[in-house]
């Protein structure tokens, strides 16, 4: 759900908010060892 919510952020080009989450999508990932996640986030 972060990573689609942060998606619609960057595609009406509030760019701030979107990185906002993809930094928070990635502690979440990174805090419960979720790899499968992780690549869509960083890609």
């Amino acid at each position: 759900m972060i990573f689609y919510t942060a998606d619609y952020f960057g595609s009406i080009k509030d760019h701030a908010d979107s990185d906002l989450l993809l930094e928070y999508g990635y502690e979440v990932c990174a805090r419960n060892h979720v790899t499968y996640c992780l690549a869509r986030i960083l890609f």
